[in-house]
């Protein structure tokens, strides 16, 4: 009988941990396969689905796999992926994601299944800077990935000054500045319009990473960023090559309306305070101390702090000089906490940080500026949260001069009535009014819930009444040309959508 129950037993046991070992390979479930990462074998299993769009993959186990970040967005409506500095993002069930700000193909769509977020392999691919595939025959799932970038890899200087930071009780993250379109992330459904673009102009923003311990992602988009009061973001770098007009800027993008999940949000896109650009880089305000050396305008090594928090702003300071950098290369970008609900929860008011670039003098230079710009950027984290001391924001400059330009009204009156004798023969004139577009800024937006579409205080906006654009309209504009007498840096025309405000 001794014997009997023992065997009994002896077999049991030898069955359980058979069946055991068998749920752990994965090995009898033909939608889970081994992950090869740049040809070496993982011990990582991801599963996968197939439909007829192509291959999904459990995107949580796969960016574990290849050593990147994976969280989903609100109420598991998206997914959010970081690889190195490249950040990608997309809606469940959107025709199209982005990766470092550039549409991406969602071929099939992500979506939630099972409790699960999938997504498609070229997608995790973008964001790798590589390619991803299936493999059915051998069970693998075939990762080749370029090695991601690191802190230092683009500036070196950034790297002694994240470890300096480091040292000093601060959790170092890095994203990324991108060149973005604005015009595809509204067709892309990431926006609600296209901000009244510069048509041909480049506009790069930060993709911020997210929090590090955030469970999911506010937003899709990931130029949209929050912050707590004791965080800052960095730039570090140069400045661009020699160009008209350069400037950078922390905005105020949108504020939420709701205490009920899913929070209504509306978009308000309007700038903190003044941009430091080419013309104002040098002014002392900038700078904690004013009388020390200062960023040259163009090509220059520079370290922009964003901020809120003084204590944040020295810590910098003091580690780009333990860094052997010069601290007084330091700018300031604050960061007006009375404008803003700062903090990482869903309440939170949303941020975009926008560095503005036009009219390179060498066309290619700027084209590769453009491509890679020669920044970093660093999310930094006390390790320990403490309350801020906030900083101070500056005074707005007047947009004003205090004069004005009727000692041209004669001419242009003359240059009115030559067009319309020009053109009047054969065409329908029709004379549009011009109104002042985008006053608002800062506060004043803020308070009246008013979409400003990311304006600057660095120029001035006039826009026309509606009208129907036909295959034989043509526009034609007439004024002073403030270029040409020194009161402006460039000017420009464009024509916009009335709909989508896109240029």
């Amino acid at each position: 009988m001794e014997s009997k129950n023992f065997a009994t037993v002896f077999v049991f046991m030898l069955l359980a941990s058979l069946m055991a070992s068998c749920q752990g390979s994965g090995g009898d479930d033909p939608n889970t396969a081994t992950l090869v990462l740049n040809g070496q074998v993982t011990e990582t299993k991801v599963d996968w689905q197939s439909t007829k769009g192509g291959a999904l993959l459990d995107i949580a186990r796969f960016m574990e796999g290849v050593g990147g970040r994976f969280l989903p967005i609100n109420m598991d409506t998206g997914i959010v992926a970081q690889y190195g500095k490249r950040i990608g993002f997309a809606s469940n069930g959107y025709a199209y994601g982005m990766v470092q700000v550039q549409l991406c193909p969602m071929e099939p769509a992500c979506k939630e299944d099972g409790g699960r977020l999938w997504a498609p392999l070229g997608f995790l691919g973008q964001v790798l800077n590589g390619t991803v595939t299936v493999d059915e025959a051998k069970r693998q799932i075939v990762v080749n990935a370029t090695p991601a970038l690191g802190i230092g890899d683009v500036v070196p200087e950034a790297q002694g000054v994240a470890s300096a930071l480091e040292g000093s009780g601060y959790q170092v993250q890095q994203g990324d500045i991108c060149l973005s379109n604005a015009v595809e992330i509204c067709a892309a459904g990431y926006s609600p319009n296209a901000n009244a673009n510069n048509a041909g102009f480049p506009y790069l923003c930060i993709q911020a990473p997210l929090p590090p311990d955030a469970a999911h992602a506010i937003l899709p988009v990931q130029f949209a960023y929050s912050l707590r009061e004791d965080e800052g973001l960095v730039v570090i770098g140069r400045t661009p090559p020699t160009c008209d007009y350069y400037s950078y800027r922390s905005y105020f993008l949108n504020i939420c309306l709701s205490g009920v999940n899913p929070f209504d949000r509306q978009k308000i896109y309007t700038q903190l305070g003044d941009p430091i650009n080419a013309y104002n880089i040098q002014d002392d305000m900038f700078y904690g101390n004013p009388s020390g050396a200062k960023v040259e305008p163009y090509e220059s090594f520079f370290v922009l702090v964003s901020t809120a928090d003084r204590q944040l702003y020295e810590d910098v300071r003091a580690a780009v000089s333990q860094a052997g950098l010069d601290p007084n290369k330091v700018l300031l970008d604050i960061m007006d906490p009375n404008l803003i609900r700062l903090g990482n929860d869903d309440f939170a008011d949303m941020m975009n940080f926008l560095h503005r670039f036009s009219n390179p003098k060498d066309k290619d230079a700027g084209q590769v500026y453009t491509h890679r710009p020669t920044l970093e950027v660093l999310r930094l984290t006390p390790n320990t949260p403490r309350t801020a001391d906030f900083l101070t924001p500056y005074a707005p400059r007047k947009r004003g001069s205090g004069t004005n330009e009727e000692q041209y009204r004669a001419a242009l009156d003359s240059l009115r009535q030559a067009i319309l004798e020009e053109y009047g023969g054969t065409n329908r004139i029709e004379e549009l009014p011009t109104y002042v577009w985008m006053a608002k800024s800062g506060a004043e937006a803020i308070d009246a819930v008013e979409d400003v579409l990311g304006e600057t205080r660095d120029t001035l906006y006039l826009k026309s009444g509606l009208f129907r654009f036909g295959a034989d309209t043509r526009v034609l504009a007439y004024g002073i040309n403030r270029t040409a007498t020194g009161k402006s840096v460039y000017n420009n025309v464009s024509c916009y959508g009335a709909q989508y405000i896109n240029g």
